[in-house]
């Protein structure tokens, strides 16, 4: 193991291509406060931990200091360089409360010792007012049925996956979180419909739509799972191998223990969303569940059924989603670019985020290529 992997991820946000130099002559405060930050990574859950180190990461990189170092105009010349950069308010407040919280927990750890108060110079800084579901979007129904047309026009397996995964996600109104970490099990199957069992106790029992069913079986039938899967395995999984492009119909392809991540699954919504054009702030998978209760609403659901569709507490809440929903909705049927005319606009603009379809032929990566460090590496 070589000296650059001991690097600490703090002296690596503030230091760049010197933190070679600087790790090896730290003075016992920088290792000290390295060290508080390693652990408060650590505590942090997955994703908040990702956030915790961009925020960290845009703030050091302004303001190359040292956490104890840093002032409260620091702080608010990072929030003035965040809306410089059109940040959406959300993320601003995130990134700050952020930054806020790892003083809190160096505080709280004492980390200067029992008797010293550590300063927090991003607890008086003022933060973003967000409205709830003011950054919500959700998609017309011609980008709806563009998005769905451009994923089922690649044939491949893991489109498929993609197809069948969208779609249930644009007719359904659970969270994110149950339909990834869908398993075989909760599946009940008739003779000539489906149900699926959401939470333990026939209260969250959902026939599921017939379109979305069907896609959920095309899926596993072409992956060479539908026969032998298991009730305990996944059924938006993952391939058994992370560096093979594309599954060749066979079971032993698939990683059925492991549900697939949400981070792969946006990453396939931009690729699809960007080649017909949809607006990049609405190629997000929240987008499709908003657009699911736009639907309902468009279709003669009243909130309540809404409500129950979403699987909400509150009715008020409710009400104060759906009209925030009503008066984000755009570009309308007539307006949404055609797929063509998408295409066209990005060869003529040269624009980067307009990206073809993904390449899912059989085919082995580099090891250097689409690769993400550390555990999501296996």
């Amino acid at each position: 193991m070589n000296d650059e992997e001991h690097i600490p991820t703090l002296i690596r946000l503030m230091y760049g291509e010197r933190a070679g130099m600087v790790s090896r002559d730290a003075s016992p405060r920088l290792k000290r406060w390295c060290a508080a930050f390693e652990a408060w990574l650590l505590y942090r859950l997955e994703r908040s931990s990702r956030e915790a180190r961009r925020a960290w990461k845009g703030l050091l990189g302004l303001i190359p200091k040292a956490p104890w170092e840093i002032t409260e105009a620091d702080v608010e010349q990072y929030a003035a360089f965040l809306q410089a950069r059109a940040y959406a308010n959300s993320t601003i407040k995130q990134r700050l409360r952020e930054v806020e919280r790892f003083y809190e927990w160096c505080d709280q750890h004492r980390l200067d010792g029992e008797e010293a108060t550590i300063f927090n110079p991003a607890a008086d800084v003022p933060k973003p007012r967000v409205e709830q579901y003011s950054e919500s979007h959700t998609l017309s129904p011609a980008e709806a049925r563009q998005l769905l047309a451009a994923v089922s026009s690649d044939d491949s397996i893991l489109s498929r996956r993609d197809y069948a995964f969208f779609l249930a996600r644009l007719l359904l109104g659970v969270r994110l979180k149950y339909l990834l970490e869908l398993k075989w099990g909760q599946i009940q199957q008739g003779e000539e419909q489906a149900w699926v069992i959401w939470d333990k106790g026939d209260a969250q029992r959902m026939r599921l739509p017939e379109a979305v069913w069907g896609a959920i079986q095309s899926y596993l039938q072409s992956s060479g799972r539908l026969e032998g899967i298991q009730p305990e395995e996944y059924i938006f999984a993952p391939l058994a191998d992370p560096l093979h492009q594309e599954a060749s119909g066979k079971a032993e392809d698939w990683n059925g223990r492991r549900a697939i991540h949400e981070r792969t699954m946006t990453k396939h919504l931009k690729r699809f969303g960007r080649l017909v054009g949809i607006p990049e702030e609405k190629l997000k998978l929240a987008t499709l569940r908003h657009t699911a209760s736009l639907l309902r609403l468009e279709a003669g659901d009243d909130p309540g059924q809404i409500q129950e569709f979403l699987h909400r507490s509150s009715l008020n809440g409710t009400h104060k989603y759906l009209a925030q929903l009503v008066g984000e909705q755009e570009p309308t049927l007539d307006q949404a670019t055609p797929q063509g005319e998408a295409r066209e606009v990005a060869e003529r603009s040269g624009d980067e985020t307009q990206q073809a379809a993904p390449a899912r032929k059989p085919h082995r990566f580099e090891p250097w290529e689409s690769m993400t460090h550390g555990l999501y590496a296996r």
